[in-house]
């Protein structure tokens, strides 16, 4: 089977877009579904390089990153956007590999392509979606550190209210205790609950 025939009938039993590229970046032979996914007519594949044909932010990248590979011999593997015959960009990854002749060199690269635009888009989703979330995170840690503050705040305020208060207990019983007048504390039916040294002393009011 010859050559064409042969590339033909195997490009055309993947799900992929199949190509031989020549060193310059024409192509020898593609096939339909590369010329679907890039939008581009089987002829102009033929008269101009194929990264010609990419989406303008990424034609200058791309050029440069084949020219590399192609001077190297390297396999080749690039993803880049391509404007569709619909006029939507879509995202596709090539992977490829030298070819080598008869004589020993390399003449060609044949590879494939294959439209990841839905696996980009999906990414890019899930960066936007993580994003977000941490944004929540952050927004809900920072009320979380706010109220957290205002708690110990508020522990504090009481820390210092109940020091306050014991000291004026404190205060309030060495006055008691001290006082040269007898003082006594009595409850609602007339008991002795309490009483001062002086008090105790002169034993003022501790009788039944």
């Amino acid at each position: 089977m010859p050559g064409c025939a042969r590339f033909a009938a195997i490009s055309e039993s993947v799900p992929y877009g199949a190509w031989i590229y020549r060193l310059d970046g024409t192509a020898v032979q593609v096939s339909a579904l590369y010329l679907e996914l890039t939008g581009a007519s089987a002829e102009s594949v033929k008269n101009m390089p194929w990264f010609s044909l990419l989406h303008e932010p990424d034609r200058e990248r791309v050029q440069s990153a084949w020219n590399t590979t192609v001077a190297e011999c390297a396999n080749w593997d690039c993803e880049f956007q391509i404007v569709g015959r619909d006029g939507e960009v879509r995202h596709l990854l090539s992977r490829g590999a030298p070819l080598v002749s008869a004589s020993g060199k390399v003449e060609s690269y044949a590879g494939f392509q294959l439209d990841i635009t839905e696996r980009v888009r999906l990414s890019d989703e899930l960066v936007r979606l993580k994003g977000e979330l941490e944004q929540q995170v952050a927004e809900k840690t920072e009320k979380l550190r706010g109220a957290n503050r205002q708690l110990l705040l508020d522990l504090a305020e009481r820390v210092k209210a109940e020091i306050a208060l014991r000291d004026s207990e404190s205060q309030l019983r060495a006055m008691f205790e001290n006082a040269l007048d007898s003082m006594i504390l009595l409850d609602n039916d007339r008991r002795v609950l309490d009483a001062n040294d002086a008090a105790r002393a002169s034993d003022v009011g501790l009788q039944p």
